[in-house]
This record gives structure tokens, C-alpha cells and sequence, in this order.
């Protein structure tokens, strides 16, 4: 609770490693000190539908492997998210050294790679995607050495099946 007696708000950082956020949640695979929960992302979240505020993930995602695990992630990070809320991702770009450079790469990303994350096309339901984001993209550093992107993705209203 905060000092207006309201629920303090559920953030979570994914693939913390040794990173402390004062006022995060901190999951990672690995024990680290700055790990509240030590959890495989791959196996899912434990939190309820829509009862997370916020998402950052910073340099994780590269390193799930196959395409249904990556899927799962994604739609899991909507799940959890409430309408509204954000999740930061944070990757090397591909076009970039950085893309490649760590041999525990799995994917690659460019800026078009967002184009699966919402329901706009008709891709993302053939794969499985249920994740449904608005995303802004900013790119930085220097594409010769090391360039990332960063995905601002903002969950969408969930939507009643028909």
C-alpha cells in the first residue's frame, strides 16, 4: 500500500539479473540477489489475468529459442498486463553487431517485428499470437557496433470471443 492507502502498483521485471528496480518485482531464471521470483518466463507468469501495471524486459527476449516459446512469452506478457498498461522490451537490433555477437542469441529483431504483435493482420492469429499491442518503436546506437530497439508496447482492450 502507499501512503494513500491504495494498492502500490505491480511492476515486474523480467530477466532482472543482478539489476535492482526499487518498487519492482524481479523474476530471472537464475538466483540473483535482485530475484524476487526465480521462474523460466517459458513456463508462464504467475500473476492473474490483467493484474500487472508494467513490464520491462531488457535484453531477454533474443535469448528465448524455439518460435512457440517466444509466442507464449508474448502472449503471456499480455495476459497479465491491464488494459492500458505498458510493457518496455528492450533487444539488439539485428541489423546491428549487437544482434548477433552473443552466441546465446536465439532470434533476431527489427523494427518490423512488431507488425506480429498486435491483431491487426491476419499472421499473428495463424501463429498463435493473442497478444494484442499498440507499439511505439525507438531505435538507438550506433548500427555499425551495437544498436538496439526498444518496443513501448501498450495492451489493447481485451475483446469478448464471438
Amino acid at each position: 500500500m502507499n501512503s494513500e492507502g491504495k494498492a502500490a502498483p505491480r511492476r515486474l521485471n523480467i530477466g532482472c539479473g543482478n539489476q535492482v528496480r526499487d518498487g519492482w518485482i524481479g523474476i530471472d531464471k537464475v538466483a540473483t540477489p535482485a530475484a524476487h521470483i526465480v521462474r523460466d518466463i517459458t513456463r508462464g507468469l504467475p500473476f492473474d489475468d490483467a493484474s500487472v501495471d508494467e513490464i520491462y524486459c531488457d535484453n531477454v527476449l533474443e535469448h528465448i529459442g524455439p518460435s512457440e516459446d517466444f509466442i507464449f512469452v508474448l502472449n503471456e506478457f499480455y495476459r497479465v498486463l491491464k488494459p492500458g498498461a505498458v510493457a518496455t522490451i528492450i533487444v539488439p537490433d539485428a541489423r546491428s553487431q549487437a544482434g548477433w555477437q552473443d552466441p546465446t542469441h536465439e532470434r533476431a529483431f527489427v523494427p518490423r517485428s512488431a507488425l506480429y504483435w498486435n491483431q491487426d493482420r491476419q499472421w499473428p492469429k495463424l501463429y498463435g499470437i493473442t497478444a494484442n499491442f499498440d507499439v511505439a518503436i525507438e531505435e538507438y546506437g550506433n548500427p555499425d557496433a551495437e544498436a538496439f530497439l526498444k518496443f513501448v508496447c501498450t495492451a489493447r482492450p481485451r475483446t469478448q470471443p464471438s
